[in-house]
């Protein structure tokens, strides 16, 4: 049985809790949600070339760091490792396939060198 709170949404000991236990307020939190948040910017940014490649790796990097000391990832910082992965993968596959249409149509890379007095 649970004991009385006082009236305290956060419970007794003044922390945050749900049904699971102790809500995840690592000190890492604020890494996995930025990494979170440029992972899922550069898979929705994944059309252009360079934001989902500066999103992507950056999100990697503190997807990595947020872990801190610990062996165990948060699942947000696991989920903007995969969604970062998935930006920085689609952002590079648009560069290469850009980069080879490019070269492999020497009409228009000369169009471009016209137009743009290279």
């Amino acid at each position: 049985m649970d004991s009385f709170d006082g009236g305290n949404p956060l419970g007794g000991n003044g922390q945050a809790h749900n049904e699971f236990g102790p809500a995840d307020s690592g000190k890492g939190q604020g890494l996995a949600n930025a990494a979170l948040t440029m992972g899922i910017i550069s898979v929705v940014g994944a059309i252009f070339i360079l934001p989902p490649m500066i999103l992507g790796s950056t999100a990697i990097v503190l997807a990595l760091l947020s872990r801190g000391g610990d062996a165990v990832m948060s699942p947000r910082a696991r989920t903007g490792l995969i969604t970062a992965s998935v930006g920085l993968a689609a952002g590079l596959a648009l560069f290469s396939f850009s980069l080879y249409y490019l070269l492999s149509h020497a009409e228009l890379l000369e169009e471009l060198i016209r137009q743009y007095d290279i």
